[in-house]
């Protein structure tokens, strides 16, 4: 089974004698009661907004069901404006935008903006089975998308998409086997939400109170900490490093001695950054004058929009970074400690205003602080830490399930193996819609 996936985990084994059918094969538009695309009242019109309708935009778009919604709009800018009223377990997909390609379902009565397309299934189509179906082939929409000289989706290409349409009993069976998977992901998910948010609340408290007995505190301009700690300036505790200038020239190569970290790169870890799209050589280094900074110099962006996400990430070698970045050496303090402290900093308060928000080395160096003695660094980090361990043993497990969710897509949506012949418990949500 393609991705490792196995069925049986979700399913029992059946003595069902019933003959395998076969799969028949439609264009979605035959399938389907209403196909249409949604509207957006008049913007100008403050008396179409604000009402009691759910209004959907496509940025809203990914998640399995939508029951609430952003924006909402008045019976009067229903009526005065192309926006459809549809009604719950319609499945959506977004035609344009940075979400093309996106599905959902409605848990709700809701209309939509003119890039979210409304497909209500005929009784042949079990709404579940279309949603899977759709997350499914989304590549291969986006394809049939750029082969029509289009950016989008259009309401044509839906139409005419071929939809593999099993028996509505087969249809209840897969999608049950993939809800039950989504099922498991969300709770993985709220696992996974539930630990950050214990650590965030963890690590204020210890930067609060210390570790160990309630110690008295001090109240500072970066906030309250315990008395007994020095609190000092960011040049004092480390030594602040600005990243480079990349020429093009040298850029793409995936060989040398350093990675070259842009932002970008740090998209892909959560705290140690270890690889880049870029590498660079000691040579190339020397001769474009470009700093390396060494393993655990913890960075932070200080150019643009990105400054706002209050990223921080640590070296976990000797690397070059980028100049829209910065790099702060601990010498008094801990890179992890360094960090977690940072982590919890809103870099905004510092920003230098103009055409592009910028954080400078002279800025930032006057930001203090906390340094405790270095015995209670190392407790407060292995506290954090050990959240932090936790958080990405639940992260595995979601990526081990999200790779059996796209193997079991595959094998059953594809017909590869059938489920005639499996006991499924079809629950309820999906049995009154099919």
């Amino acid at each position: 089974m393609s991705e490792d996936a196995t069925l049986d985990e979700f399913v029992e084994s059946s003595n069902d004698d019933t003959q395998e059918t076969t799969w028949e094969e439609h264009q979605l538009r035959k399938l389907v009661e209403q196909l249409q695309a949604g509207g957006t009242p008049d913007t100008d019109k403050d008396e179409y907004y604000g009402g009691d309708i759910p209004w959907v935009k496509t940025g809203e778009l990914g998640q399995l069901k939508i029951g609430s919604t952003e924006q909402s709009i008045t019976e009067q800018g229903l009526e005065e404006s192309t926006a459809r009223l549809f009604p719950s377990k319609t499945v959506l997909i977004a035609m344009y935008g940075a979400t093309t390609g996106e599905v959902s379902m409605l848990d709700t009565e809701a209309t939509t903006n003119q890039a979210c397309c409304g497909i209500i299934p005929d009784d042949r189509l079990l709404p579940h089975y279309l949603y899977y179906q759709l997350v499914h082939d989304k590549k291969q929409l986006e394809s049939l998308s750029a082969g029509s000289g289009q950016q989008n989706i259009s309401k044509s290409i839906l139409e005419k998409f071929r939809v593999s349409l099993p028996p509505i009993s087969e249809q209840r069976k897969i999608a049950t086997v993939l809800h039950n998977v989504d099922q498991a992901i969300e709770k993985t998910e709220d696992v996974i939400n539930r630990l950050r948010r214990v650590q965030k609340g963890t690590l204020r408290n210890l930067f609060r109170n210390g570790v160990g007995e309630q110690s008295e505190t001090k109240t500072t301009p970066m906030g309250q900490f315990p008395k007994d700690w020095e609190l000092k300036t960011m040049e004092s505790v480390g030594t602040l490093i600005n990243g480079d200038a990349f020429p093009k020239e040298y850029q793409g190569s995936s060989e040398g001695d350093y990675p070259f970290i842009k932002v970008s790169d740090t998209n892909d870890y959560r705290r140690y950054v270890s690889g880049a799209q870029n590498y660079i050589s000691q040579e190339i280094a020397e001769e474009v004058g470009c700093n390396i900074q060494p393993e655990g110099t913890v960075i932070l962006p200080k150019r643009g929009a990105a400054i706002m996400t209050n990223k921080r990430r640590i070296l976990a070698q000797d690397s070059a970074i980028d100049n829209n970045q910065i790099g702060i050496v601990g010498e008094e303090v801990k890179p992890l400690f360094l960090y977690y402290y940072l982590s919890d900093v809103d870099m905004g308060r510092f920003v230098q205003e103009g055409a592009v928000k910028s954080l400078t080395k002279s800025l930032l160096s006057k930001v203090r602080v906390p340094v405790p003695p270095v015995e209670i660094q190392s407790k407060i980090v292995a506290i954090l830490e050990s959240i932090d361990k936790q958080i990405e043993t639940e992260k595995r497990v979601k990526t081990q399930q999200e790779r059996l969710k796209r193997g079991l897509m595959q094998d059953l949506l594809s017909g590869t193996v059938r489920t005639t012949d499996t006991n499924i418990e079809v629950p309820e949500e999906i049995v009154q819609y099919g």
